[in-house]
């Protein structure tokens, strides 16, 4: 029996070539009187024939196949799936070679554009019977139509050790389930196939049978944690009640638990109703089934960074149920990874108002907009959240791009409106928001409501190790509360000893006590992790200075100097004057900037 570990080693292993077959390469088309350009080459033609391609129609040039290639072939490394299968079609109008075929049919699903998927695979395995990815496009587009008498047909010519093969067992149950059917005795136990049995079995009516199957292989030791969530929802549905309250307190623990989780473990143990907190998907027809198996093969691929794999099989999900909005959000989600924000931004606004999952979406986008630098646009949508959903969440998000903006003033202004819709009374729910706001109160200096908020946030959340730092570190560069703010950080450290800063903050209450030796221990580990930050070897610098390795010292400055980064600026200048005159107290270092400003 494979364990779960080794089913995903081997999905991994098999995801590398999953698409390496599909890859078109300079042999399909060649120039007539070129030899095979570089990258560097390929470049600038396809960027030629692009501009080309794109003049007024008037003035059209004519595209020609190997231009359209490059086109394609530099949009697809560029992860532009919409680009490439565009001009990779129209390269297939005057070359149908088999290969070229496959790389079309693959890069029509990555686009989104079914019908097309689905036809050039039918042409593959006229080409190629028996072709992986085209084979399973066929079986996706049987179960679509619910043709279910030549789907065992189809499936069998899948191979048993390929990552479609792996799921052959599953395809099979879920075929067989719309008569009521449920024979495990194919299926292993690692947690994908467990999760599947239980929705195959809810679904056939066998609840009992899929319960005692995921009781006897469901491993906790074998299963990611991110599994858990989902498999507690199963075991509570069917009736599980002890398992899932094992699992839910598991996640309780953990740092990205909600109020979800909580309240599922809550109601569990007062014995009360659990059905609208369950978050099961519906299963109307096995197609439906049939769309969890891709996308839980999506979700293990891109765990295992086989993005474009992960696509492959999101796309496939969708194909079979285009309302399946966790699978809307991983394609996001994957295509905001590989850069293609816009494209990221269109998928999530296909998740509709009135959806469960629409306010997670839009936040998801504003988060995009604030990477293409549309500030205004984000804190739009979500001030809208706000608005029409009372969604605190959406405020808080608010303030934390008007703090990563380092516009302090208006991030604790955004903050101050979700203590006040609180009536100033913070639950642990919004603990963060203390966090946060008292991280904005630092930046302005304004260090008693900073510490109020960071103190407060440390009631719901003593065993956060970020949060005992900030507040170790604060008082350390105060120069305050400074055995306090050791026992604080030393805390953080042996929760997170391989965490940079916290090893910085270790090392600079100490230089801040005058142990200097025991500073010097830790600012150079904190080096180690972090060699590039600029505030970290400034710190070395001046406590090797303190011992009297100056030479040491001066090389750490013009370290911190040359990775400072632009908004550093009191900092740079700080180093400026000690790389002049040496180590200098803070009071004349202030002292010689004020007499600078002032000349």
């Amino acid at each position: 029996m494979k364990t779960a570990k080794k089913v995903i080693t081997i999905i991994g292993a098999c995801a590398v070539g999953l698409l390496g077959g599909y890859i078109l390469s300079e042999k399909f088309i060649t120039p007539a009187d070129t030899t095979s350009p570089n990258s560097a080459t390929q470049f600038t033609i396809a960027q030629n024939y692009a501009q080309q391609w794109n003049q007024s129609a008037g003035n059209f040039v004519r595209a020609t196949s190997y231009g359209n290639f490059l086109i394609g072939n530099f949009a697809q490394t560029e992860k532009d799936w919409d680009t490439a299968s565009d001009h990779i079609n129209l390269v297939l109008k005057k070359d149908k070679t088999d290969g070229l075929l496959k790389h079309a049919m693959v890069l029509a699903m990555g686009a989104g554009d079914y019908p097309k998927a689905i036809a050039l695979s039918d042409q593959v395995l006229e080409e190629s019977p028996g072709d992986l990815l085209a084979t399973l496009f066929k079986v996706a587009y049987l179960f679509k139509k619910e043709d279910y008498n030549n789907i065992p047909e189809v499936i069998q010519t899948l191979k048993e050790d390929s990552i479609a093969g792996f799921i052959v067992p599953v395809l099979h149950l879920w075929n067989n389930a719309r008569n009521g059917e449920f024979d495990t005795s194919q299926l292993s136990g690692n947690s994908f196939f467990v999760y599947q049995a239980m929705l195959i079995g809810d679904y056939a009516g066998k609840p009992d049978e899929a319960l005692n199957f995921a009781k006897q292989y469901f491993s906790l030791t074998e299963t990611d944690l991110r599994d858990f969530e989902k498999m507690a929802d199963y075991f509570a549905k069917l009736g599980h009640t002890t398992k899932a309250i094992d699992l839910y307190e598991l996640l309780a623990k953990e740092e990205f638990a909600n109020d979800t989780i909580r309240d599922k473990l809550a109601a569990l143990k007062n014995n009360t109703d659990i059905a609208d907190l369950l978050e099961t998907p519906v299963i109307k027809t096995p197609k439906d089934g049939v769309a969890q198996v891709f996308l839980g093969m999506a979700k293990i691929l891109t765990r295992e960074q086989s993005l474009d794999s992960g696509i492959i099989f999101s796309q496939l999900s969708l194909f079979l149920n285009p309302e399946l909005n966790n699978s809307k959000i991983l394609l996001a989600q994957i295509l905001s990874t590989q850069e293609q924000v816009d494209d990221s931004i269109a998928v999530y606004k296909t998740i509709p108002k009135g959806n469960s999952d629409h306010i997670l979406a839009q936040r998801n986008i504003a988060n995009l907009l604030v990477e293409k630098e549309k500030i205004e646009d984000a804190i739009e949508i979500l001030e809208g959240i706000y608005t029409e959903y009372n969604d605190l969440d959406a405020l808080i998000q608010v303030g934390d791009i008007h703090r990563y903006e380092e516009n302090y003033q208006n991030a604790v202004k955004a903050y101050n409106r979700v203590v006040s819709d609180l009536n100033n009374k913070v639950t642990k729910e919004y603990w963060h928001v203390l966090y946060a706001r008292g991280m904005a109160y630092e930046r302005l200096k304004k260090f008693e409501q900073s510490e109020d908020d960071l103190l407060q946030a440390l009631e719901f959340q003593p065993e956060h190790p970020f949060l005992l730092n900030y507040l170790g570190y604060s008082w350390a560069d105060q120069e305050k509360n400074l055995d306090q703010a050791m026992d604080m950080i030393l805390k953080a450290f042996t929760i997170k000893p391989d965490d940079g800063y916290i090893a910085d903050s270790v090392g600079w209450v100490h230089y801040r006590l005058k142990d200097y030796d025991e500073a010097i221990d830790y600012l150079e580990r904190a080096v180690e992790l972090l060699p590039y930050d600029a505030t970290i070897n400034d710190h070395l610098g001046d406590a090797y200075w303190q011992v009297g390795r100056k030479t040491e010292a001066k090389f750490q400055w013009e370290r911190a100097l040359n990775n400072a980064e632009e908004n550093e600026a009191e900092l740079k200048d700080k180093i400026d004057l000690k790389l002049v005159y040496g180590y200098l107290e803070e009071k004349e270092i202030t002292k010689r900037l004020n007499n600078q400003t002032k000349e």
